[in-house]
């Protein structure tokens, strides 16, 4: 409905949604941005693997914003979230068992 070239469009999609503000169409659209660059970033990953030369280079060159030293943050982040996951340091929300399951199934 409204192209990021709109004046005012948060405030404008804020209107047509009861009970929500500016900031709320705002944070949305940061939510959504995240979710669109976290994809670009696994998608550059299974292009560029470890072997190819300028890698980091060549990922961030996926990724509007973003520079090399920016993707290789990222994926060491990533990395040392995988390492808490496999350590059981990060309650699985999938395992009944735990406090934190949230029922949703497999």
């Amino acid at each position: 409905m409204y192209d990021k070239e709109t004046p005012n469009r948060c405030q404008r999609v804020a209107a047509m949604i009861p009970g929500k503000t500016v900031r709320d169409v705002m944070k949305l659209e940061d939510d959504v941005s995240s979710i669109e660059a976290d994809k670009l970033f696994e998608n550059a990953l299974a292009v560029y693997d470890k072997e190819t030369p300028n890698r980091w280079q060549r990922v961030a060159a996926m990724i509007p914003g973003k520079t090399a030293r920016d993707v290789m943050k990222q994926y060491k982040e990533l990395e040392d979230d995988v390492s808490s996951i496999e350590a059981g340091l990060v309650p699985n929300p999938w395992d009944n068992s735990s406090p934190f399951y949230i029922g949703m199934g497999k």
